[in-house]
């Protein structure tokens, strides 16, 4: 409720954090250690641009094609069992359906998130070799 005093009190006590907060910023600037640490990373940043630009290229072209391969080929019905008919099922909550989902599933897949539970359920569905 917004004519609470509390929510008044404590609206009042994060205004007063964030100047706190600014106040310590303004301090960061004669810290010369945090300024020569924060150039190392810029300049770490500014290398690598090409590289994450690669790997976004990577995923996008790798998200393109799969959407197109496996698009609605992995159905389940309610009680877990792959269905053919991709009317029938729903798909796993994470899937190559849509180009969205296909980037982050595959992005999840190269960071390391769960990639044996995504190539199981297409396993499960699919030729297991076309789906290794």
């Amino acid at each position: 409720n917004f004519n609470d005093p509390v929510y008044d009190a404590w609206v009042l006590s994060q205004v007063l954090k964030s100047f706190r907060i600014i106040r310590i910023l303004r301090l960061v600037k004669y810290w010369k250690g945090f300024i020569h640490m924060m150039e190392y990373i810029k300049s770490t940043i500014y290398g690598l641009k090409f590289f994450i630009f690669l790997i976004f290229l990577y995923i996008f072209i790798l998200s393109i094609i799969t959407t197109w391969a496996y698009a609605y080929r992995c159905r389940f019905d309610e009680a877990g069992n792959p269905v053919t008919n991709p009317a029938d099922g729903t798909s796993p909550r994470v899937n190559f359906d849509t180009f969205g989902n296909s980037f982050l599933l595959i992005f999840a897949t190269l960071s390391g998130g769960d990639w044996n539970d995504y190539m199981t359920s297409y396993m499960r569905t699919n030729n297991p070799v076309i789906a290794a």
